[in-house]
């Protein structure tokens, strides 16, 4: 359900230095429409984004990839931003830069021990990105945003008699109970007899959104 927060997280600027490109070979595979897949020779991968080379021309959409990475199958949907032809084993062949649409925060976390050998979950490691208003209503669905919003009012953070705005950030993944999981912050206010009390309330939430825990 999150699944495209996580690619548009590591492919901000702010962020390409925290997950650097590496450059390492690697096999997987590509689908446009799920039925059909065909290879693909990575060359390099990123927390944001990865160069493949194809045996054949990739159209301009956005398709499936998979590959398996330490014993893990990881899925993510995909979009060309560059192509060209490049000499690999003696052959010209087409040459992709991709950019992550869409990654769980389990196969994200899978990609980035492949990469760096560290443990991507840790606190110390995330700095909070803001997302403006499209973004938030692009990538967070509207009933899981009410959903929210009500775990802010049974806290008195929030009054839907007399709302006011409540702002995203998103803080990439962590673990909770052996499970990777989004790190999402919502600032919110309410009117009081002195003024605006502010809360910043840092939530947990499972891929699926089944599971939400709220840490402060």
């Amino acid at each position: 359900m999150l699944a495209e927060l996580v690619g548009w997280y590591t492919g901000r600027d702010e962020n390409r230095r925290r997950y650097p490109r590496i450059k390492k070979d690697y096999d997987a595979e590509y689908s446009i429409g799920g039925d059909h897949w065909l290879p693909l020779h990575g060359v390099d991968l990123s927390g944001g984004g990865m160069c493949v080379v194809s045996e054949h021309l990739i159209a301009n959409v956005t398709f499936d990839v998979r590959m398996n990475l330490n014993g893990r199958n990881v899925r993510l949907s995909v979009h060309p931003v560059w192509n060209t032809t490049t000499n690999y084993k003696g052959k010209l062949l087409p040459t992709y830069g991709l950019q992550f649409i869409r990654i769980s925060a389990e196969d994200w976390e899978a990609m980035i021990q492949w990469i760096t050998g560290d443990d991507p979950t840790k606190a110390e490691d995330h700095a909070a990105v803001h997302m403006n208003d499209f973004e938030v209503d692009h990538m967070i669905p509207a009933d899981f945003r009410k959903r929210l919003l009500r775990e802010l009012t049974s806290r008195s953070r929030f009054n839907p008699k007399a709302p006011l705005p409540v702002a995203f950030d998103y803080a990439g993944v962590a673990h909770h109970n052996g499970h990777a999981m989004h790190r999402l912050i919502l600032h919110s206010k309410v009117k009081a007899a002195s003024g605006e009390m502010r809360f910043s309330t840092r939530f947990l939430i499972s891929e699926s959104g089944e599971e939400v825990v709220v840490l402060t």
